[in-house]
């Protein structure tokens, strides 16, 4: 599995399979965001994509089924950063 966050606007990251190279894009932010940077979490369940602009956040994108985004996490201004800790 292999994240890409575009730079286009709407905030928006590819989500492209290694073994058949299919793919599809995710839109995570509405009209005037942008994608910053994202972390799939080791076992490529989850991908927690940040973007900026308005009503800027983090998106948790679950890979199971269709690539959903589960959540957006706010985080007003230029999100960026995330760690991934075992409890």
């Amino acid at each position: 599995l292999l994240t890409v966050g575009l730079r286009g606007s709407p905030a928006q990251i590819a989500v492209l399979d290694t073994e058949t190279l299919t793919f599809d894009i995710v839109t995570i932010g509405s009209t005037g965001t942008i994608a910053g940077h994202q972390w799939t979490s080791p076992n490529g369940h989850f991908t927690f994509a940040a973007f900026e602009g308005p009503g800027a956040g983090v998106a948790v994108i679950e890979h199971g089924e269709n690539n959903v985004v589960l959540d957006i996490l706010d985080y007003p201004g230029r999100p960026h950063g995330v760690t991934f800790a075992r409890p």
